[in-house]
C-alpha cells in the first residue's frame, strides 16, 4: 500500500503491517462457536474474571455469609473473581445475569453450605454442579477451569471437523455450500475460476489458503491441475 516512514537513520522505509483483523473477529468467533441460548460462554483462558461468587441468604443470615464470601474472594484472588453482593437483586436474577455474560464458574454459598463448610460450584458451559468443600475449593477451581478449557477446545475441533467437507467439482461445491459447510477444494490459481465458484455457489468465496497443505489434484471449477488447496465458504 506504499505506506512509508522516515526511520531513525533518516532513510525512507516501508512499514511492517498485516490485515488479520484479530480483535473484533476473535470476539465474534467466540460468541458464534461457544455461546448458547442463555448467553455467552467465555473460555477460561480469555476470561478476565474466571468466577463469580453469589451469596444466598435470608436477612438474619446475611452477615456471616457475606463475611465468608469476602474470605473466598481473597482466597481465590488468582482467578480474579467477582463477589456479587448487590442488594435489591434476587440470587436467581444474579445467576441469569452472569450466565448471560459468560463467566466460566459460579460459586454459590448459602446457609446450609456455610454450616457444612462447602460451596456449590457450577460450570457455565455444561451447567454441571458440584458440592465442594471450602478447604479444597482453590484446587478444585483450577482443575475445573482446565477441564472446561479442554472440553470447549475439543467440542470446537469436533464441530469444525464435522462441518468440513471436500469437494471435487462444482456440483458438489454447490451442494456443500447449500448445506452450510466449510469446503476443502483445489484451485488452479486463476481468478476466473474463483469468480466461477462465487457465481455457481451462491456467493461463496475462497476464505483462506491453509498453511498445512493437503493433496488436491484438480481445480474444483475447471478440473485442471490444482495449484493450491483452499477453503471455500459463504459469509452470512
Amino acid at each position: 500500500f506504499e505506506i512509508k516512514f522516515i526511520d531513525k537513520d533518516e532513510k525512507e522505509k516501508n512499514v511492517w503491517q498485516n490485515s488479520w483483523g484479530l480483535s473484533t473477529r476473535s470476539i465474534g468467533i467466540n460468541i458464534m462457536m461457544h455461546s448458547d441460548n442463555k448467553g455467552a460462554v467465555i473460555p477460561p483462558k480469555v476470561a478476565k474474571n474466571k468466577a463469580v461468587i453469589i451469596p444466598i441468604f435470608f436477612k438474619d443470615e446475611k452477615r456471616p455469609i457475606i463475611e465468608k464470601c469476602k474470605s473466598l474472594l481473597s482466597e481465590l484472588s488468582d482467578f480474579n473473581p467477582i463477589l456479587d453482593d448487590r442488594e435489591g437483586y434476587t440470587p436467581g436474577w444474579k445467576v441469569n445475569e452472569w450466565e448471560l455474560k459468560g463467566i466460566p464458574l459460579r460459586i454459590e454459598l448459602g446457609p446450609r453450605d456455610l454450616k457444612e463448610s462447602q460451596v456449590i460450584l457450577v460450570r457455565r458451559d455444561n451447567q454441571k454442579k458440584e458440592v465442594v468443600k471450602i478447604k479444597a475449593l482453590k484446587k478444585k477451581v483450577q482443575e475445573t477451569l482446565e477441564e472446561m478449557q479442554a472440553d470447549l477446545l475439543s467440542k470446537a475441533r469436533k464441530q469444525l471437523k464435522d462441518s468440513t467437507v471436500e469437494t471435487k467439482n462444482l456440483k458438489e461445491l454447490m451442494q456443500a455450500i447449500n448445506d452450510k459447510k466449510l469446503v476443502k477444494a483445489g484451485w488452479c490459481g486463476d481468478s476466473k475460476c474463483e469468480e466461477t465458484m462465487k457465481e455457481k455457489a451462491d456467493g461463496a468465496k475462497i476464505i483462506c489458503i491453509p498453511f498445512k497443505k493437503h493433496d488436491i489434484s484438480a481445480c474444483v471449477a475447471c478440473n485442471q491441475k490444482a495449484k493450491e488447496p483452499v477453503f471455500i465458504a459463504k459469509s452470512y
